[in-house]
């Protein structure tokens, strides 16, 4: 395109397509002319091959690419440190909540052992208390029956001495209530030997 008709670039593509992520590339062509005649040793043609500041520019675009990078990575390493630490935070949450769900079961299950604990107790002291009563009631009983026998005891030997002192034969009816005596020792004993 001649240069006299550059700014129709503008109208017709640059405001055009300034919305569609336009990118642009430039290139000159030049040829000599008696007003300016180009040769290698022309300061235009020197300037033109390796301009001062395209080379000033190309450097600012190393450090700008350079730059770019190393914001990148510090993004980067910014974004998974801090995604770790989320995921740590979560973590720690998620034990703690552990913890004390875990807790508090093992406090429910000290309490329900507490109350086992002293339910059994209160049984153990109410058995006990009526062992204690049965043993009492039984001794006493032995008491009784001891006390009983005897008294029976007593009863049969006056008779069989009375019998004794008696004219006549009364062998038989002694050997009857000394039969009787015996087996009255004998649970008077036993009783006696229950009583300890």
């Amino acid at each position: 395109m001649p240069i006299e008709n550059y700014s129709q670039l503008f109208s017709s593509f640059v405001n055009t397509l300034r919305n569609n992520h336009l990118k642009i590339e430039v290139s000159f062509t030049a040829s000599n002319s008696p007003a300016s005649p180009l040769t290698d040793n022309s300061p235009i043609v020197k300037s033109v091959k390796d301009p001062p500041h395209n080379q000033d520019w190309t450097l600012v675009q190393k450090n700008r690419t350079i730059k770019k990078e190393v914001v990148m990575d510090f993004f980067d390493k910014l974004v998974g440190f801090l995604v770790a630490k989320n995921a740590i935070r979560s973590y720690q949450k998620d034990l703690q909540y552990d913890y004390l769900q875990k807790s508090a079961i093992l406090a429910e299950k000290e309490r329900e052992l507490r109350a086992v604990e002293e339910r059994a107790e209160a049984e153990r002291q109410k058995w006990e208390e009526e062992l204690r009563r049965t043993l009492d009631e039984m001794h006493e009983h032995d008491r009784e029956m001891v006390v009983k026998h005897e008294t029976k005891l007593a009863e049969y030997e006056a008779k069989i001495a009375e019998l004794k002192q008696l004219e006549g034969d009364h062998s038989d009816e002694i050997k009857e209530l000394e039969c009787f005596a015996d087996s009255e020792r004998d649970m008077v004993r036993i009783y006696k030997k229950l009583l300890g």
